[in-house]
């Protein structure tokens, strides 16, 4: 029954996005944000997620695309060619292979590329908005659920819908900024309310993950807010309940966490954890030294690490939990230069919206800016180079100067007729 609803509803926004492309795109968001495709078997057997995407690039595609978008689009798809070519080139060019290290990236790149080519207006960026919060919403609730689920554990750590901690945990601190906005915006004591709500969620997710990237990510945004608007009491305050807050709930889990260990000798070291990714990291700059011009290949890390370095056991298999380096190792120099001039772009975006833009987008850069600032933090600690979601949100700062750059050439048309004699 859930599924024949579940498969309804998706149908239902296939026809709506012909429409109005903006309810495909908060959909494909929701989808990998909450990976419904493990609850319902049936979204992957009908290929639910190429039915939105193919149906709305068509309703993007014949709204005219957007010029704007140019300059990045150009470099997404530079980045696409750059991973194929170090697939054909490393020996990767074989229909399983190509499977298992490119379908996933050319599927998640195409929907970047949807993404990128929407002339946004300012109710459709809101909407996105709403619908990353919505997600980290209901993940942050479900790791709370996770939680009392398994009490009787000494250490458990909520995956979330993502069935990943660490992934719930990124999506939970980058999305912060923006139900922190949110709240400041709104006017209404119900809205402050359901805003808050989202934070404390949010918060809850990132314990619960017992996530130590999660919870330095959550560190680190709480920080950068703080000092944007260090002379506001309420956000003082905020700040403060939700440290605290944080702090006694959080101290037993990560306690269990720790990042050394004691040895026999009783001197201290790195736990097996934190020192077997410290290994993958130096392996991963030793790959890239061998094959620095196109890496050794899409997903092909840990089998050119395993015969490189003669691996075996858990290590064969370990990846390296490092999106910049993972990049590095398999697509090489020109890989991760054209990965950094992705955020190069978004900050530039981002700059040009705080100098031109009115109060409600110069409030979306600032905390845009520290959204930016905590994804290039979560490059350091997860392995984003195939999320979706991750992709996704490295969108954010074009679709804010796409729907930015729409509310000008309105403001500026306004303007025009109301300045043309009668």
């Amino acid at each position: 029954m859930y599924e024949k609803l579940y498969l309804s509803a998706i149908f239902a926004v296939v026809f709506l996005q012909l429409f109005r492309p903006v309810y495909g795109l908060m959909t494909i968001a929701l989808i990998f944000m909450l990976k419904t495709y493990l609850l319902f078997p049936i979204h992957t057997a009908y290929h639910l997620s190429i039915v939105v995407g193919a149906v709305l690039l068509f309703a993007v595609l014949i709204r005219g695309g957007n010029p704007d978008q140019l300059d990045i689009i150009g470099i997404v798809m530079g980045f696409l060619f750059v991973c194929i070519s170090s697939t054909i080139l490393n020996g990767n060019f074989t229909l399983n292979a190509w499977y298992a290290t490119m379908y996933e990236l050319v599927k998640t790149l195409f929907i970047v590329f949807i993404i990128l080519c929407y002339k946004f207006r300012h109710k459709d960026f809101v909407l996105m908005l709403y619908a990353f919060l919505a997600g980290s919403f209901i993940n942050g609730a479900y790791t709370l659920y996770e939680r009392f689920q398994y009490t009787g554990r000494s250490l458990y750590r909520s995956e979330g819908l993502a069935a990943q901690p660490n992934e719930t945990a990124l999506m939970l601190y980058v999305c912060m900024p923006f139900a922190y906005f949110f709240y400041q915006q709104a006017q209404s004591k119900i809205k402050k309310l359901i805003f808050l709500a989202v934070l404390c969620s949010q918060v809850i997710g990132i314990i619960c993950t017992v996530s130590r990237a999660g919870l330095l990510g959550m560190v680190l945004v709480g920080g950068l807010i703080f000092l944007k608007d260090i002379k506001k009491i309420s956000t003082i305050i905020i700040i403060a309940a939700l440290v605290y807050f944080g702090a006694s709930y959080g101290k037993d889990l990560y306690s269990q966490r720790s990042v050394t260990k004691k040895t026999l000798s009783k001197t201290k070291s790195l736990n097996y954890s934190v020192g077997s990714r410290v290994g993958a990291a130096k392996d991963a700059v030793l790959l890239w030294l061998y094959n620095p011009v196109l890496g050794v290949g899409p997903g092909n890390y840990a089998k050119a690490r395993t015969e490189k370095f003669e691996l075996k056991g858990i290590l064969a298999g370990m990846g390296v939990h490092n999106t910049l380096l993972q990049i590095l190792a398999e697509t090489g120099t020109f890989g991760i230069f054209l990965f950094g001039m992705i955020f190069k772009k978004g900050f530039g975006a981002l700059k040009k919206m705080k100098q031109q833009g009115n109060t409600f987008y110069r409030g979306i850069a600032d905390n845009a800016f520290i959204f930016l600032v905590a994804m290039m933090f979560a490059t350091l600690f997860t392995n984003g180079f195939k999320s979706e979601i991750y992709w996704i949100f490295l969108t954010v700062p074009f679709i804010a100067k796409a729907a930015f750059l729409n509310e000008l050439k309105s403001v500026q048309q306004e303007g025009s007729a109301a300045g043309s004699p009668a």
